[in-house]
């Protein structure tokens, strides 16, 4: 590696820290703090890991509580550290389900120079394109769905659409990229041909830099740039949450606003994304089914750590004078916190406008529909660029199962 680096190992024997130093030895600029013990110890003493540049774990994956800490080392305690595993008897299944909680590379053991310059080598191209356009910080907008069909992928096009038609004459760029690996719908939605995106990204992602970035982008009539979703059904796990966090970097360094548009299903990869959010808005209906995935979702993101990430509701296809099944002060009741944007339904223009692949105001300039995406934009964009201080993460109460 070209630079200073200062490795950290909690390694299960002796023989695997010997052979650790011993590789270390003859890489140039590699400093190894190797401790023995198991993975867990670090629970107890998890200064042993600060100051690392990388982190060497032997992690059991056969050990259910092995890998919750993993998790929990991968997703909260050190998030922004490279962490490379090893074991001494890990089947390919293994690898790839280290490799997808989003660890960086594995080393087998008996660890031998090779594969561990090999790591280190990886952990540096993961440093470099991860910093390549690190003065540029672009904000991140999460579309969250609280269960199926409730327009949530309607709302983050839509928005896209806006924020570009408005940003296109101070030359800001805006992005949208479809994460629904499976159902993604934003290509349909802006009538773009989705022969390119995330589907590429998934091919090589240890060479997207923004040249490729650049050539697997979309381009709408509204200045929006597309990220689509595979035009294949793929599976969820074929995207690494250390990947997307690249990715993510990456685009940030390239655009002004990123807006994502999430799966409905939780995933390594899914959690990053929502940790790499600078605001993220819940889309739910008013029904009683809406209101209770809504809840459920909320608890999910507090129960993993994510209480920081700033948290919009939106009621999506609003009117008033519904509530005869269900009232909006009940179902607010229900959630633990009121909703922050109604965004007004408007079926027939919002139908033409995605049957067309147009913006709102090409259908119908003025809407309704329209208005409140207004005033659901403008309240995003404070809440992302400061002007509106983050709330203070509160548990919720008063919900019945």
């Amino acid at each position: 590696m070209g630079q200073h680096t200062n490795v950290v190992a909690i390694l299960r024997s002796d023989a695997a820290g010997q052979a650790l130093n011993a590789a270390c030895s003859e890489i140039n600029g590699t400093e190894v703090n190797a401790h023995v013990g198991r993975l867990l110890d670090v629970q107890r003493d998890v200064d042993l890991l600060k100051g690392a540049d990388v982190l060497i774990l032997d992690v059991d994956p056969h050990s259910e509580e092995e890998m919750t800490h993993l998790r929990k080392v991968l997703q909260h305690e050190f998030p922004g550290t490279p962490i490379v595993v090893t074991a001494p008897d890990a089947s390919l299944q293994d690898v790839r389900q280290f490799m997808h909680l989003g660890v960086v590379d594995f080393v087998p053991q008996p660890i031998t120079q090779a594969d561990l310059k090999s790591a280190l080598e990886q952990v540096d191209r993961t440093r470099k394109s991860t910093d390549a356009s690190s003065e540029r910080h672009g904000h991140i907008i999460s579309f969250l769905k609280a269960g199926g069909g409730v327009g949530a992928s309607t709302l983050a096009v839509q928005s896209a659409c806006l924020l570009a038609s408005r940003k296109r004459k101070d030359k800001s760029r805006v992005c949208l990229i479809d994460l629904d690996l499976q159902f993604g719908t934003d290509a349909l939605y802006l009538d773009l041909e989705n022969r390119v995106g995330v589907a590429d990204l998934l091919e090589a992602p240890e060479r997207i830099d923004g040249e490729l970035l650049q050539s697997v982008m979309g381009h709408h009539a509204s200045g929006l740039e597309l990220l689509a979703a595979p035009r294949d059904v793929v599976a969820l796990e074929s995207l690494h949450a250390t990947d997307l966090e690249r990715c993510l970097k990456l685009i940030r360094g390239e655009y002004d606003t990123i807006f994502l548009d999430l799966p409905p299903a939780w995933t390594p990869w899914s959690y990053a994304a929502v940790r790499n959010s600078d605001l993220v808005i819940l889309v739910v209906q008013l029904t009683v089914a809406g209101v209770r995935q809504a809840r459920r979702q909320i608890e999910t993101l507090l129960t993993h750590g994510l209480a920081d990430v700033p948290l919009k509701v939106a009621l999506n296809r609003f009117e008033k004078g519904w509530g005869k099944s269900v009232d909006v002060k009940d179902a607010e009741k229900a959630l633990g916190r009121k909703f922050d944007y109604f965004i007004a339904n408007d079926y027939a223009t919002v139908t033409d406008a995605l049957n067309q692949g147009v913006a709102l105001s090409a259908i119908k300039k003025n809407s309704k529909v329209e208005q409140s995406l207004q005033k659901m934009l403008d309240d995003a964009i404070k809440t992302v660029t400061g002007e509106e201080a983050r709330p203070e993460p509160r548990l919720l109460s008063g919900f019945r199962r």
